[in-house]
């Protein structure tokens, strides 16, 4: 649910006063370093002052229609989000996950219309919102769940990924941005994250829904499929649909694929949903703040016995947070978590393309591993020394990559081990997306 600017603020947050909070947090892809390693602050801060200065240098274009205005006026009441021009980006300027269902919301009860959260990516402009309220209502109801991160101008074919629990893609933004720029990137929405849309009940009726939604897309296969943590789960599902249906998938990646190990021991993943289990309500809080172990974790898994106790604490966590937002990813989570891949399915919904893992530490092994003797070809598997919220959140300094080797248990996977050592903890910081990207 979180993006990592968030991600930063709630980690900020649990270790500092209010007034010594950063009120702007900017993501970089590196940091530049002076002659002997050491992070150069001067240079960091000219980087920011320039790109501010640039911002503030564009042609500012005031609205000029009332739709214009209208949506203007309500941009402005976004926390964070500064309005210099009605062709601004709204996720360039300021916004994140959160202010983009804040500001969808409050469209939404100003004018009546029905935009749906993946509004906001389509059309990241007040220029462009205002012409999806200028037309036809039926229009917005039909926008596609294939959210356009990435949508360079060519014929390249797109990447495909799937977000994890929750469904909500705008976590996948670092890995768009980390990607071949010269390759579209789809993040694929969950149904029934919006008003009068229904979710479905199990991962093969998400595959069956979402591989359609791929097959309509201008540029057709081979097709590349990503999935996140659940997600991989989907991925893997519509790859066997659309091979199954005589289209060719040149490559399937999954990402974390493996739950993260709780205290318990026993797995969670295939049980109904259980809000008097803590290790239940750890799972679902992590869907909104990314973290199991965290202080808002804690509070949460002491204090939440019931679906109601949990939707009011994340609206007390996160303000600006509607409830009915809440409540479309507690559905979802609740159907999601009851579905679990068995061996006898995976026997019957085999994958022929190449399969590429990566592993996250701590993470339990994933559905896919536990089933290998049914695949194929061997998957590849990259074990990455981050754990599993990590890979969609932070920055941290690159690893150093060690050999190839077999993997233990005498399956014939590949393993490319990535660890953090002292001796490489001064180079400059790498976005997880960046170096997760390069294992591909």
């Amino acid at each position: 649910m979180f993006g990592p600017e968030e991600l930063i603020r709630g980690d900020l947050a649990d270790f500092l006063p209010r007034h010594m909070r950063p009120r702007t947090i900017a993501l970089t892809r590196s940091l530049p370093t002076t002659p002997n390693g050491k992070v150069d602050i001067r240079a960091v801060e000219a980087d920011y002052f320039r790109h501010r200065a640039e911002r503030k240098n564009r042609p500012a274009v005031q609205p000029r229609t009332p739709q214009e205005t209208l949506v203007a006026g309500l941009w402005k009441s976004v926390p964070g989000c500064e309005v210099v021009s009605v062709i601004d980006n709204f996720f360039d300027i300021g916004g994140n996950s959160i202010t983009a269902v804040r500001l969808t919301r409050a469209i939404n009860d100003e004018t009546g219309a029905a935009l749906p959260l993946q509004a906001i990516f389509q059309a990241p402009t007040i220029q462009d919102l205002a012409a999806l309220l200028s037309g036809k209502q039926e229009d917005n109801h039909n926008l596609s769940r294939l959210v356009p991160f990435s949508t360079p101008a060519g014929q390249e074919r797109p990447v495909y990924c799937w977000p994890g629990l929750g469904g909500y893609p705008m976590n996948l933004r670092p890995l768009a941005r980390a990607t071949n720029p010269e390759r579209p990137f789809y993040g694929v929405q969950a149904a029934g994250m919006n008003d009068n849309e229904q979710s479905f009940s199990s991962v093969y009726e998400m595959a069956q829904a979402d591989a359609a939604l791929i097959l309509k897309q201008p540029i057709r296969g081979p097709y590349t499929l990503w999935g996140y943590s659940f997600g991989a789960r989907v991925a893997y599902q519509t790859a066997h649909l659309l091979e199954a249906a005589g289209h060719h998938v040149d490559r399937l990646v999954l990402i974390a694929p493996g739950s993260p190990i709780q205290a318990g021991g026993e797995e969670l993943s295939g049980r109904l949903a259980d809000y008097t289990d803590s290790r239940f309500v750890r799972l679902l809080y992590s869907v909104f703040g990314q973290s199991l172990t965290n202080r808002a974790a804690d509070r949460c898994a002491a204090t939440v016995s019931s679906r109601e106790e949990f939707v009011a604490f994340i609206a007390k966590e996160i303000p600006g947070l509607d409830s009915a937002t809440v409540q479309h990813i507690c559905d979802i989570v609740e159907k999601c978590h009851s579905s679990k891949y068995t061996f006898e399915e995976m026997l019957t919904n085999p994958v022929k393309a190449p399969i590429t893992i990566l592993k996250m530490r701590g993470d339990d092994y994933s559905f896919i591993e536990r089933s290998a003797t049914t695949l194929t070809t061997f998957p590849e598997v990259h074990e990455l020394d981050i754990d599993h919220y990590e890979a969609s959140s932070t920055t941290r300094p690159p690893g150093r990559n060690a050999h190839q080797r077999d993997a233990e248990g005498g399956q014939r996977c590949r393993t490319l081990r990535s660890t953090t050592s002292p001796s490489t903890s001064h180079r400059p910081t790498t976005p997880i997306w960046q170096t997760v990207y390069r294992r591909l």
